[in-house]
């Protein structure tokens, strides 16, 4: 069964029309300026392979709209909330009551080891002992990963991937001749050595201005073009970018990436 790379969403950490905003992104018509906070899920058909790359606070809206039934894992570039906040709605799918799955299955959680910590700080009725039990609590389970070592999962090789959002370490991820990066303002020169030439790169362009933690239209084009993929997609963007003005400014081989936007992966 062919596995697919669906964006779950694209936006920035606000969201796209950004509340209170009457701007002409805020305000279009058109879908594709419609954006919930950046996320993406691999998965074939039958869900039986299943993995998202972060878990934002849009993630119970993004699994009616897409359908989502069952998680395997999630993989965490970061813990910035926009990328974490929707593991306590991963319950319906995976819910335990003490020690006792009561539905669904666990889900495992991987995060760089350095993060871990900063990942269950928010969640301590998930990853620490609760005061009380009530209804129960989201069956996850964190897999730590160490920067550089390569893991799989479903029979899936994933390469990890260092970049930098300000002075903070975020990773993305290399599978499938596919990558995926987010919230970066510097890539190091072994990640862009280890993403040269593949089938397709998604990668974060904030807005057209330049901004201290976040690569701008610019700065992404500049390192695609590097890079030199078949094809690459632009992510968390803001209201500053029009969903079709920004395409037709854009070099071949690059567009604008879309919430609902699927890819084939090899």
């Amino acid at each position: 069964m062919s596995l697919q790379l669906t964006l779950l969403g694209t936006g920035t950490s606000d969201g796209v029309p950004l509340i209170g905003c009457s701007c002409p992104v805020c305000v279009s018509t058109n879908p594709r300026n419609k954006r919930l906070r950046t996320s993406a899920w691999i998965h074939n058909e039958d869900q039986s392979i299943s993995i998202l790359i972060d878990c934002g606070p849009d993630f119970r809206e993004q699994a009616l709209v897409y359908g989502i039934k069952r998680v395997d894992a999630v993989l965490i570039t970061h813990t910035h909330w926009d990328h974490i906040a929707g593991i306590d709605d991963l319950r319906p799918l995976a819910l335990k009551n003490g020690k006792e799955i009561r539905r669904g299955n666990k889900i495992d959680i991987y995060v760089f080891s350095e993060l871990a910590e900063s990942l269950k700080r928010p969640f301590p009725y998930i990853f620490g002992e609760p005061e009380q039990i009530g209804g129960g609590v989201p069956a996850v389970e964190i897999k730590e990963l160490i920067e550089g070592q390569v893991f799989y999962i479903k029979g899936i090789r994933f390469e990890p991937l260092v970049g930098f959002h300000g002075k903070m370490k975020v990773f993305g991820f290399s599978f499938k001749d596919t990558v995926f990066i987010t919230d970066v303002n510097e890539l190091p020169h072994n990640t862009v050595d280890l993403i040269k030439n593949k089938k397709t790169v998604i990668l974060n362009a904030l807005r057209y201005s330049e901004h201290s933690t976040h690569f701008n239209v610019n700065q992404s084009i500049e390192m695609l073009v590097k890079v030199a993929p078949a094809q690459a997609y632009l992510v968390h963007t803001t209201h500053d970018l029009e969903y079709d003005k920004l395409n037709s400014e854009l070099p071949d081989g690059i567009e604008m990436g879309y919430d609902g936007l699927s890819i084939n992966l090899k």
